[in-house]
């Protein structure tokens, strides 16, 4: 799809049109106003607005809000009510003298028998749980723990044992492991051409490549994998990106539609 943009003929056109609206403006003369003389001459004949009306309703609604207030709001018989409703209050010290039932039966048993309860709970932990039992049994345990330690893993002993099974290693498996250590990509140097890579290489050799070509872009390194070389520079998805032969100037009447 076609991308408009405003092109150096678009930004020409537009300014013109902005004079034209500039320049075709009226300008405020001394003495005179931009007002239509009709417009004048109407808003002249515009009458006061007359609020006698409301004045008077206001003054009405003052009367009978003094009366009221020099009369006094009798405020007995909602007084009672609320005396009527609330005027049993709990027994807060025992709970157990109450005429009116705040709790049920079961628990107000539970509230008297929580002492009791939690005096039993606390003596049975301490006759459980001796301090100094517990931790005489503690201490057993761990030396028992350290000595089967000393016995199975004598540092000594295990020292060496390594220090046999080293030594009987060859030079060809210590090669091997070497070459598992040091295994990775070598940078080995760089060429001008793709075709100019060298034809015997070692996993991992690596050469940066000057000029571009069909496998490669200019700058690129590339790895060989055992098999083949392997461009580590990878691609670059420019589908997000306008083409040149995507974006259209925006025309005069394009223009015009725009700033109608």
């Amino acid at each position: 799809m076609a991308k408009k943009i405003l092109d150096e003929n678009g930004v020409l056109y537009l300014w013109g049109k902005i004079k034209t609206l500039v320049f075709g403006k009226v300008d405020k003369v001394e003495g005179k106003s931009l007002v239509d003389d009709t417009e004048i001459t109407r808003l002249k004949n515009v009458k006061n607005y007359d609020d006698t009306a409301v004045k008077k309703d206001i003054t009405t609604m003052q009367g009978k809000i003094e009366t009221l207030e020099q009369n006094g709001y009798d405020d007995t018989q909602l007084r009672k009510d609320i005396a009527d409703t609330y005027e049993t209050k709990a027994n807060v010290t025992t709970h157990t003298g109450n005429t009116t039932v705040h709790i049920t039966a079961a628990e107000r048993t539970a509230w008297n028998q929580a002492e009791a309860n939690a005096k039993t709970y606390a003596d049975g932990l301490a006759g459980n749980y001796d301090a100094k039992g517990s931790a005489t049994t503690a201490e057993t345990n761990a030396k028992s723990y350290a000595d089967g330690l000393a016995t199975n893993y004598d540092a000594k002993g295990s020292a060496t044992t390594a220090e046999t099974n080293a030594k009987s290693y060859t030079d060809a498996e210590i090669g091997k492991v070497k070459a598992k250590m040091v295994a990775g990509m070598h940078y080995k140097g760089s060429v001008d051409n793709y075709s100019d890579l060298p034809t015997t290489n070692e996993v991992g050799d690596m050469w940066n490549v000057k000029t571009a070509s069909e496998h490669n872009k200019a700058g690129d390194n590339v790895v060989w994998d055992g098999k083949a070389w392997d461009n580590q520079g990878g691609t670059i998805d420019l589908s997000a990106y306008v083409k040149d032969t995507d974006i259209v100037a925006i025309t005069n009447e394009e223009i015009d539609k725009i700033t109608a």
